[in-house]
């Protein structure tokens, strides 16, 4: 009698299994096949297209002004936006000639976007480019040499630029240094690395800890 009671005990256990199992299938089928389930996951496809879609838009128009900025030399000459050179009527609506309007001197608002297109890119990305090198830098050496005096002094620093103004001390140093292209992207570049440089070597410091 002894097989016959394992054998019936493992029935019933593989029951009592499968049996749990066609119930948690049917409780999930179920709730997908619900109207408000359905609804549910259906705006959530439709806030992740819009959302790629979105970007997508986004993306486009950055490649245009990045494509217009690289063309600006050759689809705008220098007498183009020269005040002294306009032939435009000032501050004209929208037409064929001229299909943003035209400023108080009579040059075209596009070809002055284009122009400025190009000196806005060049300070973000220069300025972006020198933050990164500068804050990963700081956070590496932050992070790896860990409990020096130089991780000391490096993470005063990055706290000092953290809590400090930004806005002021650009004012100051472009006060200082002077108001050009150039002096504008290190200041900007000098007043944006903290955080990134608190970034890596949060990042730096985990690594650290891997086994």
């Amino acid at each position: 009698p002894q097989p016959v009671c394992l054998s019936s005990a493992e029935e019933l256990f593989h029951g009592t299994y499968d049996n749990q199992l066609v119930e948690i299938e049917a409780q999930f089928l179920g709730r997908a096949s619900s109207p408000s389930n359905g609804l549910a996951l259906a705006l959530q496809a439709g806030n992740r297209f819009l959302t790629v879609l979105l970007d997508a838009g986004v993306a486009l128009v950055t490649a245009a002004f990045g494509l217009l900025a690289l063309l600006s030399p050759v689809l705008v000459s220098p007498d183009d936006i020269d005040p002294a050179a306009a032939q435009g009527a000032p501050n004209s609506p929208p037409s064929a000639g001229y299909p943003l309007g035209t400023d108080n001197f009579g040059r075209s608002v596009l070809d002055l976007i284009i122009v400025g297109s190009r000196i806005s890119l060049l300070v973000g990305l220069t300025a972006t480019l020198g933050a990164v090198v500068v804050g990963s830098a700081v956070g590496l050496a932050s992070g790896y040499y860990g409990g020096t005096r130089i991780v000391s002094v490096l993470s005063a620093l990055t706290n000092w630029f953290l809590v400090i103004p930004w806005l002021v001390l650009a004012i100051v140093l472009a006060a200082i240094l002077g108001p050009t292209l150039w002096n504008i992207i290190l200041v900007i570049a000098v007043t944006s690395w903290a955080m990134t440089a608190r970034l890596v070597r949060s990042q730096t410091l985990a690594v650290r800890r891997l086994p």
